[in-house]
């Protein structure tokens, strides 16, 4: 079977509106988020530690 791969690039505040309009309305099999900000928005140990680019303003939206 082949599968076409979308990519589109938004920002974080229209995420689910579009993995919602992608799934149900245009029936893509899968929807992958890739948000730089969702480290950013976990309660961390302040002893824990990850690399994030903050400068990073998009999210991807990879659809299937």
């Amino acid at each position: 079977m082949n599968w076409y791969r979308m990519t589109i690039h938004t920002v974080t505040e229209a995420v689910e509106a579009l993995s919602y309009r992608l799934e149900e309305e245009l029936g893509a099999k899968g929807v992958e988020i890739s948000d730089p900000k969702d480290i950013l928005m976990q309660k961390k140990n302040p002893l824990d530690w990850d690399y994030v680019d903050e400068e990073q303003t998009y999210v991807y939206i990879r659809c299937y």
